[in-house]
């Protein structure tokens, strides 16, 4: 018994079993710098969850090939909509072309 809880206190101390990734700060900064994520529209879908829940009209916005039209509050609803379906399309581009290209009309 005493030679488990030996190892078992030795494998806490090298940190065997835990979540490394959490405290090592080259993932930290990964998850700010946007420019590097393969899935910039995932990233975006994920940012844009929460809308006000209003509708001041229908807005059609589009990236691409993809456009979404729906009742939105300003382009709110319509852009997440919109980078919801970029993600599943599997959109490779960063967020910065995904924002520089977007556009919402009425």
């Amino acid at each position: 018994m005493s030679r488990v809880l030996t190892l078992a206190i030795v494998a806490l101390a090298l940190g065997c079993g835990g979540d490394d990734a959490k405290d090592d700060p080259a993932v930290d900064s990964a998850d700010t710098d946007t420019t590097n994520r393969p899935l910039g529209a995932c990233f975006l879908a994920q940012r844009n969850q929460t809308c006000p829940s209003c509708s001041d009209g229908e807005r059609t916005c589009s990236y691409g090939d993809i456009s979404v039209t729906r009742g939105s509050c300003g382009d709110c609803q319509a852009k997440a909509e919109l980078y919801q379906a970029l993600c599943d399309a599997e959109v490779a581009d960063t967020v910065e072309a995904i924002e520089a290209g977007l556009t919402c009309t009425d």
